[in-house]
């Protein structure tokens, strides 16, 4: 979980955002940049969200005071899907621009690929494994797709961890049934079971194949992988 910190002087732009991310992230109201960079000092896994209003500050101006003043990950929601805006945005330091408005799950996963972004930059995720656009934070028991959160059941998080922990081996059958299940007096296939919901949650969420059964001997995590701790 991180904390969102929203810049806004439009309150249908705080309100739009917090409903995005409430089951997620903390929300932070902040009314200036004093105020932001304060709040950004304050806690770890922070984003600034700076709602471009049609009255107030200019949102630009605001980015980059807080651009020359931090690393701070910056998403500007902007009035429109003009080309211009956009390259405005990155032009004063924005990380990211999303027009508004915008459904909610783009922007909770926008926000949650910035946040684990900069927890890796900083090194504040000591144990995560990641394979194309699944990311999974095993100290956290944590796994997300583009930044969004994978809702996992217990078996499913457990067997996905002892995959990504062996991204360049084949885990037997029998490993990962002593590693989640404890002795298993019952039947094997209880494994395909569970990894073929995993497997139908992961391409669900847009994201890669992991579990490649290899016949006759147990599973690989994918292919390309790469893993950070």
């Amino acid at each position: 979980m991180g904390t969102v910190i929203l810049l806004t002087s439009d309150p249908s732009v705080h309100s739009d955002a917090s409903a995005a991310v409430r089951s997620d992230h903390v929300t932070v109201r902040v009314a200036d940049v004093r105020a932001a960079l304060a709040a950004a000092h304050a806690t770890q896994d922070a984003l600034l969200v700076i709602g471009m209003g049609p009255h107030g500050p200019s949102g630009y101006d605001q980015c980059r005071q807080i651009r020359a003043a931090s690393d701070l990950p910056i998403l500007v929601i902007g009035p429109s899907r003009d080309e211009i805006d956009e390259l405005l945005a990155f032009a004063a330091g924005a990380d990211d621009y999303l027009a508004s408005p915008y459904p909610h799950r783009v922007f909770l996963a926008r926000v949650g690929a910035l946040i684990a972004r900069a927890a890796r930059t900083h090194g504040l995720v000591s144990n995560e494994r990641v394979l194309g656009t699944l990311l999974v934070d095993i100290d956290q028991r944590r796994a997300f797709i583009s930044g969004a959160p994978l809702h996992l059941t217990r078996i499913e998080f457990d067997l996905l961890v002892v995959l990504s922990e062996n991204p360049h081996r084949v885990v037997p059958r029998s490993e990962l049934l002593d590693r989640v299940w404890g002795p298993w007096p019952g039947n094997h296939h209880v494994v395909e079971v569970h990894l073929s919901r995993l497997r139908a949650k992961i391409r669900a969420a847009g994201g890669p194949r992991i579990g490649e059964a290899v016949a006759g001997f147990g599973y690989r995590f994918g292919g390309e992988a790469s893993a950070t701790a």
